[in-house]
């Protein structure tokens, strides 16, 4: 009996809200969206080890610890708030998926406004934590660097490689700074993107990046102005360590750039040192980009303002260091080995100065003392 009033109640009250909507339309007010909280996804419970990982791209355990790091638990329940877990689940989801936010928020059961402010929080904390998570190496560090890539490329006292990639927008960008203009973020890709620059080392860790500059940057003028040159150039002692860098770089006794198809014609010591450099750069930052990009699809193509598209860019950076140093595998399996194509000039060309004769010299005596072992 009981049940059958309730059942009739359900029936009344359903129709009620059917009336109610209507006349709304009709009056021209706005309907209010039902709520969404019963239908709330706990990716937790409700996904096994292997679908949480090909959904949000990294495992549960680095989730929970990550939604820990960052603080991102409510103060209060009012409102029934997103979890911590849900809100880095929302934003993983986003970063993994290259979506619109709506189907972020589809995918966890929230609206697309939350899903918004989800992907906004988690982001902003990941770039205030930047430098907890992305950080330049210890004297030992660098000399565990210089000597793995010495075993497998022959090439002694490299501990970073540096390299620039366009991430590309969607369309021309929104709520670009004063002083420039749409133009400024046209790169030499043929689209709007913004010219990052990475430094990487041989376990694929970032260990700085500079997001700041538009797409037809030059990768010599982010690396003249960029703040780890001059920590990198300061470094004391008659050996420093080296940066591997491509030939848009600019020669110096730091910053070790292959030859130019020119100098290596006649010379095959100096292709095989084209050769070996190239396998480096692969290994400390070519690899990084393919990494990034497979395992976190957003970074293929942008659809944000230019700020919060920066702001992305450094969040998915600091989530790539947090995988590796936490032993969380890449979902899509390791990248293939490097291959070492021929080493192609550029056009780039730079004033003969004091700094690149230095680096002439310097490249020239890594070249003569290179191991000549292996087919590289």
């Amino acid at each position: 009996m009981d049940r059958d009033i309730d059942d009739e109640f359900r029936q009344h009250r359903e129709h009620f809200e059917l009336l109610d909507d209507i006349v709304g339309r009709r009056q021209g007010r706005r309907v209010r969206n039902p709520s969404v909280f019963k239908r709330r996804l706990d990716p937790l419970s409700a996904l096994s080890d292997t679908e949480f990982k090909s959904h949000y791209r990294v495992n549960k355990p680095t989730v929970l610890k990550l939604a820990e790091v960052l603080g991102l638990a409510p103060g209060n329940f009012r409102g029934r708030p997103l979890s911590a877990v849900q809100q880095v689940c929302v934003a993983l989801n986003f970063y993994g998926g290259g979506h619109f936010t709506r189907v972020a928020g589809l995918c966890q059961g929230v609206s697309q406004k939350a899903a918004w402010w989800a992907i906004r929080r988690v982001t902003n904390k990941l770039c205030e934590m930047k430098d907890v998570f992305i950080v330049l190496p210890t004297d030992e560090e660098m000399a565990e660097t210089a000597n793995d890539l010495y075993a497998r490329f022959g090439l002694p006292r490299f501990a970073w490689g540096i390299d620039c990639v366009v991430v590309k927008f969607t369309e021309a960008p929104r709520k670009i700074p004063e002083g420039t203009v749409k133009q400024n973020f046209w790169s030499r890709k043929m689209c709007y993107g913004l010219n990052v620059q990475i430094v990487g080392n041989h376990k694929r860790l970032i260990l700085d990046i500079d997001a700041n500059w538009f797409g037809s940057a030059n990768d010599a003028r982010i690396w003249k102005n960029s703040a780890v040159k001059t920590v990198i150039e300061s470094q004391q002692g008659a050996t420093p360590f080296l940066l591997a860098g491509d030939s848009a770089y600019p020669l110096s006794p730091f910053l070790i750039t292959p030859y130019t198809t020119e100098e290596a014609l006649n010379d095959p010591t100096k292709r095989r040192f084209n050769r070996k450099l190239s396998g480096l750069r692969t290994v400390v930052t070519e690899n990084v980009f393919g990494v990034m990009k497979r395992r976190f699809p957003v970074l293929n193509m942008l659809r944000a303002n230019r700020d919060n598209a920066r702001k992305h860019v450094i969040a998915i950076a600091c989530v790539h260091n947090i995988c590796i140093r936490w032993d969380d595998e890449d979902p899509n399996g390791p990248p293939p080995p490097p291959t070492i194509p021929p080493d192609v000039d550029n056009a780039h060309h730079f004033t003969v100065d004091a700094t690149r004769l230095a680096g002439l010299l310097t490249r020239d005596e890594l070249r003569l003392a290179m191991d000549t072992r292996g087919r590289r």
